[in-house]
């Protein structure tokens, strides 16, 4: 009898140890600034966005044409950076749409830790941001996330107001990631609830996923097209690193998607 309450005694303690460092370092375990790259000054200008925790930096990329015109806001996914986005997103500045990526606070040249609520700070500041620039139509703002970047993304769309998302090998919320781990969910101080968000806004989606997505299975992105009237799902064959696989090809889709939302009678 002994040995068995010694042995759930210790079970006791091992899990209780195992939760409270979960809770205290769950920044550091959701946003592993630690294991980036050290990244060198882009070659091309950005500008800071300044928070009481530091600065974050932006980079906006003008599109192609005259007066004020649509404009995507990107947020990256856990592992990304700023750096790896702006060669790609070319394809929309040909096609008459501005670019605005916003780092994570503490990724790559960015200051302060990263956290949920941080995110939500700056990426609504980028927003503010861009909605007054001359060449920044305010209401034709799409936004773009990849990955956790979705689930950002989309906390965007409820705090401010998007005409579309584009999202790219998306989850529900971190809950079932947690989960697995034997982590208790409760525990998250934000777990990113995409699935809830976009059933509250019903907000016009194109959703892309790999099929052989090991690391958020696909059927996320299939639950979320489910609970969007507006939604076109798009799969493709590849896993979480490579998909899209034509980068081009997506953007283009995504491009054309928007143009016949904004053809057609606005429900929102």
């Amino acid at each position: 009898m002994n040995l068995i309450f010694l042995s759930i005694l210790l079970l006791v303690v091992v899990f209780a140890a195992y939760w409270g460092y979960f809770w205290i370092c769950q920044n550091r375990i959701l946003f592993p600034t630690h294991k980036l790259k050290q990244s060198e000054p882009l070659s091309v200008e950005t500008f800071w966005l300044n928070f009481e925790w530091g600065k974050t930096e932006a980079l906006f990329l003008p599109g192609s044409g005259e007066g004020a015109l649509p404009t995507v806001i990107v947020a990256h996914g856990q592992m990304g950076l700023i750096d790896g986005w702006y060669e790609r997103l070319s394809t929309l500045q040909n096609q008459g749409m501005n670019c605005l990526l916003v780092e994570f606070p503490g990724y790559g040249r960015s200051e302060g830790v990263c956290s949920v609520q941080k995110l939500k700070e700056t990426f609504c500041a980028a927003y503010d941001w861009a909605i007054a620039q001359p060449s920044v139509d305010a209401s034709q703002i799409i936004g773009l996330g990849r990955s956790m970047g979705g689930g950002v993304i989309t906390q965007l769309a409820k705090l401010r107001t998007l005409r579309c998302l584009w999202l790219m090998s998306t989850f529900t919320s971190l809950r079932p990631f947690i989960a697995k781990k034997w982590i208790p969910p409760v525990l998250l101080n934000d777990s990113l609830n995409t699935l809830t968000t976009l059933r509250q806004l019903d907000i016009p989606c194109l959703i892309l996923h790999g099929a052989s997505d090991d690391v958020i299975p696909a059927e996320h992105s299939r639950v979320l097209a489910n609970v969007v009237s507006e939604s076109q799902l798009m799969m493709e064959p590849g896993d979480h690193e490579h998909c899209p696989a034509d980068w081009e090809r997506f953007l283009t889709d995504a491009v054309e998607y928007y143009q016949k939302l904004v053809a057609a009678p606005s429900k929102h």
